[in-house]
């Protein structure tokens, strides 16, 4: 492979030269390609007025002994050819190669090469140099690394799926693909590397990976994204497949190999010692378990959610915990707080030591609040120990029933069922207000009533506290009474009974609303 730089004569016949009769510039050659004749200028004289050029004898120089005369005053250097072409009248310079030793050339100074430069490059290990002679191209081909240190300047502990003999890395504008040395670049599949690892000092520029377009980490076929463990010696001591499919792992540092993100596609993106083992579960801060799926803490210190919570929450705080089978349970903030085992989609918005034990159930902040009544929202401030979770709060519970039957009838907390009445706790006393209304279907019979009084249970006996007293009513239509309405204890249940008397006739929807002021023993 070499490189010719052809030298031509400014050149015509003997009479197109006297016809255009020109002024060549100093040194600048007119050749006659009819006589053979040399003239060379001398910037000013124009053609006709100029000498031909004659050898030492005095003759006229033709093209004819040029070669002759240049080879006298031109030596052909290392590498440098130099050929006359009788036929064409034409002086060929050219390069033999250059060999790469002994020469210094910035980039723009390196026009060619040949295959023999092949032989003084050499490739780091996994790494072949290979000089492509149709292409006229050299060709870095990766020929395969096994072990060692991870190091990205070296491709080592890499490894590519069913590498083919030839094959290259090649970019196509937008990603690495497989290519061929021997094909012009086609494609045969993505590239595929089962495992990669980057550690401290090896990638340089400010330990910074940057990329003009958009920088893609996706896991291969049930692989998981992963980062170095800096609890272990070895990054990789879980068992092998204990990470779930398509999981994302990125905390630095645990010291369990079970703190890890086992379910699938589920994701731990920072902190230490978290374990996210539902599917699609996720998990952050620092000591958290999530053991359910489609659930997740966001933040804080040792809080869990328990097996068969799916779809629950703890977005902070500190020991909270979620028990199993609260299904769609949210824990805000606070800690020592607790989520039953079977409250469903109940909530814990703040505070401290409290406890839900039912369903729809909200405690919405303070100390040692306890709510275990059917879609209860308590509020409680009592600074006490755990076991007197309840003593001093207040709570609000929306009873209800739907009747036609003109006879008297419970209303529950679900609307229903007589499993999910008002219930007084044990060594409890109450004060409660309750307004009721009632909507008659298809009328416009309608009414409303009010009462206040109290309850206790002591030693589990429910009674009484004084007379309930009705504080107003109103009617609208002919059909509702003053009376319809009665409150009780309910020692049987232990609860709080209201009572309503429809007219019959229609059907009737009661609703109400209990305020209860609550004041429970330490037991």
């Amino acid at each position: 492979m070499g490189r010719n730089d052809v030298i031509k004569f400014k050149r015509g016949t003997a009479a197109d030269w006297t016809s255009l009769n020109l002024v060549l510039k100093v040194g600048e050659p007119g050749f006659e390609t009819d006589t053979g004749k040399l003239k060379i200028g001398d910037g000013t004289t124009a053609w006709n007025s100029l000498v031909y050029l004659t050898d030492v004898e005095g003759a006229p120089v033709t093209i004819e002994n040029v070669d002759d005369r240049v080879s006298e005053l031109l030596a052909a250097g290392p590498f440098i050819g130099l050929e006359y072409d009788d036929d064409g009248g034409i002086l060929t310079i050219s390069s033999t190669g250059i060999g790469p030793s002994g020469h210094n050339h910035v980039l723009n100074d390196i026009v060619d090469f040949d295959g023999s430069l092949t032989t003084s490059l050499v490739g780091k290990s996994g790494i072949g140099i290979t000089y492509d002679s149709v292409n006229d191209e050299l060709v870095v081909v990766y020929t395969g690394v096994t072990g060692g240190p991870t190091e990205l300047d070296q491709l080592t502990d890499v490894s590519i799926n069913l590498p083919q003999v030839g094959q290259v890395l090649k970019y196509d504008g937008n990603d690495w693909i497989n290519g061929t040395d021997n094909s012009g670049g086609s494609i045969s599949s993505p590239v595929v590397i089962d495992s990669i690892t980057i550690e401290d000092n090896v990638v340089r520029n400010n330990n910074t990976v940057t990329s003009e377009k958009d920088l893609v980490l996706k896991p291969y076929t049930g692989g998981s994204l992963v980062t170095t463990n800096n609890a272990f010696t070895n990054p990789f001591t879980v068992p092998s497949g204990t990470r779930g499919s398509y999981a994302i792992d990125l905390q630095q540092f645990r010291t369990e190999v079970h703190q890890i993100a086992a379910g699938n596609y589920s994701c731990i993106p920072g902190g230490s010692n978290n374990t996210a083992s539902g599917d699609h579960s996720y998990c952050m801060g620092a000591g958290n378990t999530v053991f359910s799926d489609h659930g997740g803490i966001l933040a804080g210190l040792n809080n869990t959610i328990q097996i068969n919570s799916d779809n629950s929450v703890i977005c902070g705080g500190t020991v909270n915990i979620i028990q199993s089978g609260s299904t769609g349970g949210v824990i805000v903030g606070g800690q020592n707080n607790v989520l039953a085992s079977g409250s469903l989609d109940s909530c814990i918005i703040n505070g401290d030591y409290h406890k839900v034990d039912a369903n729809y159930s909200t405690i919405v902040g303070g100390r040692y609040g306890l709510a275990t009544m059917y879609g209860e929202i308590a509020h409680a401030t009592q600074p006490q120990a755990a076991q007197n979770r309840g003593g001093i709060q207040h709570s609000v519970v929306l009873a209800s029933s739907r009747q036609s039957s003109g006879s008297k009838e419970e209303l529950y907390l679900d609307g229903s069922s007589n499993s999910e009445r008002i219930t007084i706790p044990l060594d409890t006393s109450w004060h409660f207000d309750i307004n009721i209304t009632a909507k008659g279907y298809g009328t416009s019979d309608a009414g409303w009533w009010k009462f206040t009084g109290g309850i206790v249970n002591t030693g589990g006996t429910v009674t009484q506290i004084g007379t309930v007293t009705q504080l107003g009513y109103g009617i609208n239509g002919t059909n509702f009474t003053q009376n319809d309405i009665t409150i009780s204890a309910d020692n049987t249940n232990k609860s709080l009974k209201i009572e309503a008397t429809d007219p019959g006739g229609f059907a009737t929807y009661y609703s109400a609303t209990v305020n209860i002021t609550q004041c429970k023993l330490s037991t």
